[in-house]
């Protein structure tokens, strides 16, 4: 993977592995943000949204950044979403 000009922000919805994957993109020599403002992730330019065990809580924490992700995704931006 080549280095990608622009930050990569992963989701805070207080669920998932945010410093495992944080820190896997920050070897890899990327910048990296975790984040809940929905602001900054309605700009990001790459979206990641990071796994969880408890699928059930996951999904309800989720419920606040329904929107920006569809809108992110359907303006074609990358989004990774890792299970």
């Amino acid at each position: 993977m080549g280095k990608i000009d622009n930050m990569i922000t992963i989701i805070d919805y207080k669920s998932g592995n945010l410093r495992s994957i944080s820190n896997g993109f920050k070897k890899l020599k990327q910048e990296v943000e975790i984040t809940s403002d929905i602001d900054k992730i309605a700009n990001a330019e790459y979206l990641v949204l990071p796994g969880v065990g408890a699928f059930g809580t996951a999904m309800s924490n989720l419920e606040p950044f329904n929107k920006v992700i569809h809108e992110h995704v359907n303006d074609d931006k990358p989004f990774l979403g890792i299970v």
